[in-house]
């Protein structure tokens, strides 16, 4: 499907900022947007803000599992988990901080209870096999019983607001298709449809 020429999907970055906002229980104005685009600046401060230094280091190291480097960088390298740590702090409401509290405990609880040991001191490969697991077993379920999917979609809306994730992961284009002012029939092969509005 080309997204250029599909009229009923027209996301902006506008509409994943309020997107965003609203998976994590809060709401923005128009005038806030200015700020929240500013965010991911204040994303890259070296402190943690909600999240402690451990609940850190296991969002950092889950987020690279979810969206792992590969050819284009991957969800730790653009920065996600502290953007996290800042969506928590300063958008997220009582309940989505509680949320995301649990999530990073469940995932932590379930190391200790499949290999023994906490989620950071795992295997990479062991680290990746859990959270294979927890995604399947929380596949289903509604939002509210499985903090996971939380994580993980503010894992994937963080990365795609980076400016890694739009536009090195993604094709960037700020002026979408070429406007030739005049071109040839013959160049052309055919006219192109218009469907007007009634």
């Amino acid at each position: 499907m080309n997204d250029s020429n599909n009229s009923a999907v027209k996301l902006t970055r506008r509409d994943v900022l309020k997107n965003a906002i609203a998976l994590v229980g809060g709401s923005i104005t128009a005038s806030q947007l200015g700020l929240l685009s500013h965010a991911w600046a204040a994303a890259k401060s070296p402190t943690p803000r909600f999240l402690d230094d451990n609940q850190l280091a296991l969002v950092k190291r889950a987020v690279d599992i979810i969206i792992p480097s590969t050819d284009t960088p991957g969800a730790a390298e653009a920065g996600v988990h502290r953007f996290i740590d800042m969506m928590m702090a300063d958008w997220a409401n009582e309940g989505s901080r509680d949320t995301m509290t649990r999530a990073i405990a469940d995932i932590d609880v379930s190391a200790r209870q499949a290999f023994d040991r906490p989620f950071i001191e795992l295997q990479k490969d062991q680290q990746q096999t859990l959270l294979e697991t927890i995604d399947s077993d929380t596949r289903g379920k509604p939002d509210s019983q499985s903090p996971f999917s939380m994580f993980k979609q503010l894992t994937i809306f963080g990365y795609y607001t980076s400016e890694i994730g739009a536009s090195v992961e993604l094709r960037f284009n700020p002026v979408p298709g070429a406007y030739p002012g005049c071109v040839p029939l013959k160049d052309v092969g055919r006219s192109w449809y218009k469907h007007w509005d009634m």
